[in-house]
């Protein structure tokens, strides 16, 4: 009986030696960007120990299952290792500090109900990290509760939360977290429109980072803003380093990034027949499934092509073909802005101004994004005759983009440009009667549309060519239809 359990425990003790080496090969794929590998090593690593004595090893286990299902962006199956992961740790404080993190992180991503016992977990991992100095946890838990600490803070309170999380994790020495905390301040700076200070931390950052996809991320992130603000040889740099460093990696999430680039690359820089080209790269980088995880991140890519010239038909085929709909994950707003820019493209303004108002009223873009939303209203509302409110619209942009320098502020100040011409307000029966004149209709048919007189008619056009500076109805027609770039 003796020799029996000798040799069940040295089994489990060779078992036990497996599953932490397995679980160190997953971390280590996931590091280089296999995604396969790291699933791999985690079944290996379970079927090891799994069925044995609970020991802190199979807690281990448990909690980098946890940990990976976090990475694939399954909250809930994250919850329920990392639950397993706390009823087998016993002592094995490590564990703890591991699961608190991960399920803590885990609820913030199910939504905003479980935000303060996710924050709280985080809290309660960041402090046991501190005491004996576990810089990978601490990293982990301070990186993923950024976004929800600083959820609806003015910019100055949220910069000081991303300024004393930086700190934190450099002045520790906790390189592994350096770069995704710098990743989320990268995200801040987009949220807030504060295109320099997004800017200076990631080009500070990108060549000291270590971790070979934060790197790709990162400068997939730094190359988007070069090409906002026209930095167009920076942008085709950092392009192509990330065309090389990425090669082959698997997280599903660094190649959309990665597709994302290619088309705002190949929009800003290389024409229309690129960009869509570009569009067909894009989709077929990852699953249909992966497209609805980040299906905002197709809206924006059809945004890109579209103002590069790509037909309405053709983004709409492109969307289709993802499988992405304004229903998946996070992308309402996206879809209404994209829509707005659609319509306004086919000449169909009244919608695109109904598109415009749904995309504006969403919280979820960008500052940037949400400004070029506000300036495609404005000028679809100066087409429709309704010039006050398309002021409002553009100067709100504006307001957006005061610390966003680049071409989005450039066509904002464009339309602004024109709304500020010399003439005066239409009235409202001088908007109906200019809409059926970019109609083509004559007189006779408008004054049949309105019920009054032709010559009624005829004042009404005589009063807005004096108000627009138009010489004819024809140029009348065309300062209406004309998109401002």
């Amino acid at each position: 009986m003796a020799q029996n359990h000798a040799r069940l425990w040295a089994a489990a003790a060779v078992g036990a030696e497996r599953a932490e080496a397995d679980c160190l090969l997953a971390s280590l794929r996931w590091h280089v960007g296999d995604r396969a590998g790291q699933w791999l090593h985690l079944q290996l690593a379970l079927d090891a120990v799994e069925g044995g004595p609970h020991t802190p090893t199979l807690a281990r286990v448990y909690a980098a299952h946890a940990n990976a299902c976090l990475r694939a962006e399954q909250p809930a199956e994250a919850v329920r290792w990392a639950d397993r992961a706390l009823a087998t740790a016993g002592g094995a404080l490590d564990v703890v500090r591991r699961a608190l993190a991960d399920k803590g992180s885990a609820l913030l991503e199910l939504g905003p109900d479980h935000a303060a016992e996710g924050l709280a977990l985080l809290d309660n991992a960041i402090a046991q990290a501190r005491a004996v100095h576990d810089l990978d946890t601490l990293g982990r838990a301070v990186n993923n509760g950024l976004p929800a600490r600083w959820q609806g803070l003015p910019p100055l309170a949220a910069w000081q939360i991303y300024d004393d999380a930086h700190a934190l994790v450099t002045g520790l020495g906790c390189e592994t977290a350096a770069g995704k905390v710098v990743r989320q301040g990268v995200d801040l700076a987009e949220q807030s429109g504060q295109w320099q200070r997004g800017w200076d931390i990631v080009i500070a950052r990108l060549p000291v980072e270590t971790d070979a996809v934060e790197r790709v991320v990162l400068s997939v992130k730094a190359a988007l803003l070069a090409l906002e603000r026209g930095l167009d040889d920076e942008a085709v740099a950092l392009h192509e380093r990330v065309v090389v460093e990425g090669h082959g990696m698997d997280q599903y999430w660094a190649r959309i990034y990665m597709a994302l680039l290619d088309v705002a690359v190949s929009a800003r820089l290389r024409g229309q027949g690129e960009a869509l080209r570009s569009l067909t790269r894009y989709r077929a980088a990852v699953t249909a499934q992966e497209h609805q995880r980040r299906a905002y991140r197709s809206a924006q890519a059809g945004l890109w092509a579209l103002d590069a010239g790509v037909s309405p038909a053709q983004v709409r085929g492109f969307l289709a073909a993802t499988g992405v709909k304004p229903e998946h994950p996070g992308a309402r707003a996206s879809f209404a802005h994209l829509e707005c820019a659609l319509l306004e493209t086919e000449g169909s303004v009244a919608a695109a101004v109904a598109a415009g108002r749904d995309a504006v009223d969403c919280m979820d873009l960008p500052a940037s994004w949400r400004a070029d939303a506000h300036t495609r209203l404005g000028r679809c509302l100066l087409r429709t005759g309704l010039v006050s409110e398309a002021r409002r619209q553009v100067g709100i942009a504006l307001e957006m983009l005061a610390q966003w320098p680049g071409w989005r502020r450039r066509t904002a100040e464009q339309v602004r440009s024109r709304l500020d011409a010399p003439h005066r307000e239409l009235t409202v029966r001088e908007r109906e009667v200019s809409a059926l004149v970019v109609e083509g209709l004559p007189n006779r048919v408008i004054a049949e549309r309105l019920g009054v007189s032709p010559r009624t008619i005829a004042v009404h056009v005589s009063r807005i060519l004096a108000k627009t500076n138009c010489r004819s109805r024809t140029e009348l027609a065309v300062s209406i239809l004309r998109p401002v770039s």
